[in-house]
Protein backbone atom coordinates (compact mmCIF):
# COMPACT_ATOMS: atom_id res chain seq x y z
CA UNK A 1 0.00 0.00 0.00
CA UNK A 2 1.19 3.68 -0.88
CA UNK A 3 2.41 5.68 1.89
CA UNK A 4 2.28 9.66 0.65
CA UNK A 5 5.53 11.33 1.07
CA UNK A 6 7.61 14.81 0.58
CA UNK A 7 10.47 15.43 -1.05
CA UNK A 8 12.91 18.40 -1.88
CA UNK A 9 13.51 19.10 -5.28
CA UNK A 10 15.94 21.73 -6.79
CA UNK A 11 12.71 23.78 -8.25
CA UNK A 12 10.88 23.58 -4.65
CA UNK A 13 9.03 20.82 -3.03
CA UNK A 14 6.46 17.66 -3.91
CA UNK A 15 4.26 15.83 -1.98
CA UNK A 16 3.54 12.44 -3.73
CA UNK A 17 -0.19 11.60 -3.33
CA UNK A 18 -1.06 8.12 -4.84
CA UNK A 19 0.77 5.80 -6.81
CA UNK A 20 -0.27 2.49 -7.94
CA UNK A 21 0.56 0.93 -11.27
CA UNK A 22 -2.18 3.02 -13.14
CA UNK A 23 -1.41 6.33 -12.09
CA UNK A 24 0.48 8.62 -10.05
CA UNK A 25 -0.62 11.81 -8.18
CA UNK A 26 1.86 14.16 -7.24
CA UNK A 27 1.37 17.93 -5.39
CA UNK A 28 4.18 20.76 -6.53
CA UNK A 29 5.51 23.77 -4.52
CA UNK A 30 7.58 25.03 -7.45
CA UNK A 31 9.62 28.00 -6.83
CA UNK A 32 10.42 30.87 -9.49
CA UNK A 33 13.56 30.86 -11.24
CA UNK A 34 14.07 27.16 -11.19
CA UNK A 35 13.45 24.73 -13.16
CA UNK A 36 13.27 20.48 -13.62
CA UNK A 37 15.64 18.20 -15.54
CA UNK A 38 15.12 18.24 -18.89
CA UNK A 39 13.86 14.21 -19.03
CA UNK A 40 11.44 11.90 -20.74
CA UNK A 41 9.46 8.99 -19.86
CA UNK A 42 9.74 5.43 -22.05
CA UNK A 43 6.01 4.48 -21.09
CA UNK A 44 4.33 7.01 -19.35
CA UNK A 45 2.91 10.37 -20.04
CA UNK A 46 2.57 13.31 -17.51
CA UNK A 47 -0.96 15.87 -17.04
CA UNK A 48 0.08 19.15 -15.08
CA UNK A 49 -2.25 21.24 -13.94
CA UNK A 50 -1.59 24.55 -12.73
CA UNK A 51 -3.29 25.78 -9.60
CA UNK A 52 -1.35 29.29 -9.41
CA UNK A 53 1.36 30.80 -10.54
CA UNK A 54 3.32 30.80 -13.77
CA UNK A 55 5.01 28.14 -15.60
CA UNK A 56 6.70 27.04 -18.95
CA UNK A 57 6.92 23.93 -19.89
CA UNK A 58 9.77 23.32 -22.88
CA UNK A 59 8.84 19.92 -25.37
CA UNK A 60 10.85 18.35 -27.75
CA UNK A 61 10.20 14.91 -29.69
CA UNK A 62 13.13 14.35 -31.47
CA UNK A 63 16.65 14.95 -30.75
CA UNK A 64 18.42 16.63 -27.66
CA UNK A 65 17.32 20.28 -26.36
CA UNK A 66 18.53 22.88 -28.45
CA UNK A 67 20.79 21.02 -30.56
CA UNK A 68 18.19 19.47 -33.23
CA UNK A 69 14.94 19.48 -33.46
CA UNK A 70 12.57 22.19 -32.76
CA UNK A 71 11.52 22.98 -28.83
CA UNK A 72 8.17 24.35 -27.76
CA UNK A 73 7.49 26.51 -25.30
CA UNK A 74 3.46 25.96 -23.64
CA UNK A 75 2.63 28.61 -20.81
CA UNK A 76 0.79 27.53 -18.40
CA UNK A 77 -1.35 30.23 -15.70
CA UNK A 78 -3.28 28.92 -12.71
CA UNK A 79 -6.63 26.73 -14.16
CA UNK A 80 -4.26 25.90 -17.59
CA UNK A 81 -3.35 22.07 -18.07
CA UNK A 82 -1.04 20.36 -20.23
CA UNK A 83 -0.71 16.53 -21.33
CA UNK A 84 3.04 15.45 -22.32
CA UNK A 85 2.71 11.76 -23.69
CA UNK A 86 5.66 9.64 -23.28
CA UNK A 87 8.89 9.74 -25.08
CA UNK A 88 8.90 13.15 -25.37
CA UNK A 89 11.63 15.75 -23.87
CA UNK A 90 10.30 17.83 -21.43
CA UNK A 91 10.78 20.09 -18.49
CA UNK A 92 9.01 22.96 -16.91
CA UNK A 93 10.64 26.45 -15.96
CA UNK A 94 8.93 28.49 -12.95
CA UNK A 95 8.19 32.37 -13.81
CA UNK A 96 6.04 33.15 -11.06
CA UNK A 97 5.94 30.66 -8.07
CA UNK A 98 3.13 28.26 -7.36
CA UNK A 99 1.33 25.60 -7.03
CA UNK A 100 0.77 22.31 -9.71
CA UNK A 101 -0.84 18.90 -10.13
CA UNK A 102 1.51 16.24 -12.10
CA UNK A 103 -0.56 13.04 -12.85
CA UNK A 104 1.60 9.99 -14.35
CA UNK A 105 0.07 7.18 -16.51
CA UNK A 106 0.99 4.90 -18.66
CA UNK A 107 -0.05 5.75 -22.31
CA UNK A 108 1.36 2.47 -24.39
CA UNK A 109 -0.40 -0.46 -22.06
CA UNK A 110 2.29 -0.52 -19.21
CA UNK A 111 2.54 0.34 -15.42
CA UNK A 112 2.94 3.51 -14.00
CA UNK A 113 6.98 3.09 -12.77
CA UNK A 114 9.06 5.79 -10.98
CA UNK A 115 12.30 4.53 -12.33
CA UNK A 116 10.84 4.97 -16.31
CA UNK A 117 12.44 8.56 -16.56
CA UNK A 118 15.78 9.34 -18.46
CA UNK A 119 17.52 12.85 -17.73
CA UNK A 120 19.46 15.12 -19.71
CA UNK A 121 20.49 17.08 -16.65
CA UNK A 122 19.80 17.62 -12.82
CA UNK A 123 17.45 21.08 -13.34
CA UNK A 124 18.36 24.10 -11.30
CA UNK A 125 18.08 27.62 -11.45
CA UNK A 126 18.02 29.35 -14.86
CA UNK A 127 17.42 33.31 -16.25
CA UNK A 128 13.94 34.65 -16.00
CA UNK A 129 14.74 37.16 -18.26
CA UNK A 130 16.58 35.19 -21.16
CA UNK A 131 13.15 32.98 -20.86
CA UNK A 132 11.17 36.13 -21.21
CA UNK A 133 12.40 37.61 -24.30
CA UNK A 134 12.38 34.16 -26.06
CA UNK A 135 9.18 33.82 -25.47
CA UNK A 136 8.45 37.49 -26.91
CA UNK A 137 10.45 36.68 -29.99
CA UNK A 138 9.03 33.19 -30.56
CA UNK A 139 4.85 33.29 -29.03
CA UNK A 140 4.59 29.78 -27.17
CA UNK A 141 2.11 27.26 -28.24
CA UNK A 142 -1.19 26.96 -27.10
CA UNK A 143 -2.52 23.43 -27.12
CA UNK A 144 -2.92 21.49 -24.71
CA UNK A 145 -2.23 17.71 -26.27
CA UNK A 146 1.53 17.29 -26.96
CA UNK A 147 2.11 15.11 -29.04
CA UNK A 148 0.60 12.07 -30.56
CA UNK A 149 1.87 8.98 -28.36
CA UNK A 150 2.54 7.16 -31.62
CA UNK A 151 6.27 8.56 -31.91
CA UNK A 152 8.89 5.79 -31.55
CA UNK A 153 11.83 7.81 -31.36
CA UNK A 154 14.07 7.09 -28.38
CA UNK A 155 16.76 9.49 -28.80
Amino acid sequence: MFKPFREKKCWGNVLHVFADDHAAVNCLEVVAGFCCSKHKHAEQANLFALHSGCVVIETQLFGHFEKSGRVTRNILRAGSTLYVCSRMWHRFLVMESGQMTEVYYPDRGGKVDIHDIKRMDEGGSFNINETQKLLEKEPPYKSSWIGSGSEENDS
